[in-house]
C-alpha cells in the first residue's frame, strides 16, 4: 500500500509541476515524494503493522480522484472506490468521503455520488448489523472506548470538548494552520471555481477531524487528514509554487521545502525513531506474555492490554481495558468500584490477571501479585518497563507460580521474571 501511495504522489505532482522543463519537472518530483514520505509518516505508517497504511492510499488516492476530475470532468472509478472504501477501513475517513461526495454532486455528478452514497450507507450499515447480531453493539467497542464524541453520540459538548483537546496537539495546531491557508483559495473570486470547491472539501474535512478525531497514537490517527490537507494545499497552490521556482531557482527551493518539512515532520521523524524500541517492547513484553499462556499456562486470562495474547489462542482473553470486551466497557464507564472485575472473571473461569501498573490504581483486594515481568534495561520507547502477574483466587498460585518457574529460563536476556514473596 505504501508503495501504491507514492504512485498517487507521482500523479498527483504530475498535475502541479506543469510548464517546467523535462528535467526540473523529474528532480523536483523526485525529491518532493522524498519529502513527502516524511511529512506523511509513510515509513512510520508502514513499521506499525496496521491498516493505516491501507487508510492512507485510499486518503491519497482520493484527493488524487479530486484532481483528476478538476481537470476532465470525469470521475473515475478508483475515485469511487476510494470514496466507499476508505470509511470502511477506519471510519475517520468517514470526514473525506462525505464532504467529496458534495463536491461531486456540486460539480454536475449527481448519479455517481447517490450511488457512491448509497453504497458506503449499505456498507456500514451491514458491518453495523453483523456486530449487533453479536450483541456487540452498533459501532466497535474500541472506537467507543477510545472516542467520547461516538460514546456520547455526538453530543455538542463532547464535540467541541475534543476539539479542544485536539488544538493543544502540535501537529492539530499544524491541522488548522493548513485549514486557513485554504480559507482563501475559497473566499477568491478570482480563482477557478474546481480549486474553489478542492480547498473546501480539505477545509471541511479538516474541520470534521478536529472536531470528532484524534491525535497521536504513534503518529497515526490525524495521518489521514493532515495528507488531504497537504496534497491539497500543494495543488491549489501550485501555480505559487512554479512562480517560486522561476524566481528563486531549483536548488533555493528545494532548499526550502526540506528545511519546511523537517519542521512540519518532527513528530514522524520521532515517532520513526521510537517504533523499533517499540517493536522490541512488543517483543519483551507481549510476545512473552502470549509464550506464557499459549504454551506454559493455557487456561482463560484477564488482561489490561491485548494484542499479542489473544493471537492464536484458542483460550478466552478477558479485555479488562474495555477494547474487546463490551461488558467491560459498561463497567469501566458506569462503576467506579472494581468488583465488576471478580464479577467478569468469575463469568469466564478467570484466575490470571495480566496488569500494567498504570491501567488501575486500586485492583480488587482478593488479587495477590504473584511475579512481575520487568525489562532489565531502559527504554526510549514509552511502554512501561513492568507488568505484575495476579492470581484472583489463592489456590490457584501453587499452579501459576509451577509455570513461571518453567516459563522464567525461557526469557530473554533483556527480561527479568520475579517471584513476589
Amino acid at each position: 500500500m505504501s508503495v501504491g501511495t507514492l504512485f498517487v504522489f507521482h500523479g498527483i505532482l504530475g498535475s502541479v509541476l506543469t510548464g517546467l522543463d523535462r528535467r526540473q519537472k523529474q528532480l523536483l518530483t523526485g525529491i518532493m515524494i522524498l519529502l513527502l514520505i516524511l511529512a506523511t509518516n509513510l515509513a512510520g505508517l508502514a513499521l506499525t503493522g496496521m491498516e493505516h497504511s491501507l487508510q492512507l492510499f485510499l486518503s491519497s488516492l482520493l484527493v488524487f480522484g479530486l484532481v483528476r476530475e478538476r481537470e476532465t470532468r470525469k470521475v473515475a472509478w478508483w475515485l469511487l472506490a476510494a470514496v466507499v472504501l476508505g470509511p470502511l477501513v477506519r471510519y475517520e475517513n468517514f470526514a473525506l468521503s462525505i464532504p467529496a461526495l458534495g463536491y461531486l454532486a456540486w460539480r454536475g455528478h449527481l448519479a455517481p455520488s447517490l450511488v457512491s452514497g448509497l453504497l458506503l450507507i449499505l456498507a456500514a450499515s451491514a458491518f453495523s448489523l453483523w456486530l449487533h447480531s453479536m450483541d456487540l453493539g452498533l459501532v466497535p467497542t474500541s472506537v467507543i472506548a477510545k472516542s467520547s464524541v461516538v460514546e456520547s453520540s455526538f453530543g455538542i459538548s463532547d464535540i467541541l470538548n475534543n476539539a479542544r483537546s485536539n488544538l493543544r496537539e502540535r501537529q492539530g495546531l499544524l491541522l488548522v494552520l493548513g485549514l486557513l491557508i485554504l480559507v482563501p483559495a475559497v473566499l477568491n473570486r478570482r480563482r477557478d471555481w474546481g480549486d474553489r470547491l478542492i480547498a473546501g472539501w480539505a477545509v471541511i474535512a479538516a474541520a470534521l477531524h478536529l472536531a470528532v478525531g484524534d491525535f497521536g497514537w504513534l503518529s497515526r490517527y490525524e495521518i489521514y487528514a493532515w495528507t488531504a490537507v497537504l496534497l491539497t494545499l500543494i495543488y491549489v497552490y501550485r501555480k505559487g509554487l512554479i512562480n517560486l521556482i522561476e524566481a528563486l531557482q531549483v536548488g533555493r527551493v528545494v532548499l526550502v521545502l526540506t528545511l519546511a518539512t523537517i519542521i512540519l515532520s518532527i513528530p514522524y521523524g520521532r515517532t520513526l525513531f521510537r517504533i523499533p524500541f517499540e517493536a522490541r517492547n512488543v517483543y519483551e513484553i507481549n510476545y512473552q506474555l502470549h509464550r506464557f499462556v499459549t504454551e506454559y499456562y493455557p487456561a482463560p486470562v484477564a488482561a489490561s492490554e491485548l494484542g499479542w495474547l489473544s493471537y492464536q489462542n484458542e483460550q478466552h482473553v478477558l479485555d479488562f481495558g474495555g477494547l474487546a470486551s463490551k461488558e467491560a466497557l459498561t463497567f469501566l464507564k458506569d462503576e467506579p468500584g472494581v468488583d465488576w472485575m471478580n464479577e467478569l472473571a468469575a463469568q469466564y473461569d478467570v484466575k490470571l490477571a495480566l496488569i500494567f501498573p498504570s491501567w488501575s490504581p486500586v485492583l480488587p483486594a482478593n488479587w495477590s501479585a504473584v511475579a512481575e515481568l520487568q525489562l532489565r534495561r531502559g527504554r526510549f520507547a514509552r511502554r512501561e518497563k513492568t507488568l505484575t502477574f495476579y492470581t484472583l483466587e489463592p489456590e490457584a498460585a501453587g499452579d501459576l507460580k509451577a509455570a513461571l518457574l518453567d516459563f522464567q529460563d525461557m526469557l530473554p536476556a533483556s527480561v527479568k521474571l520475579v517471584l513476589v514473596e
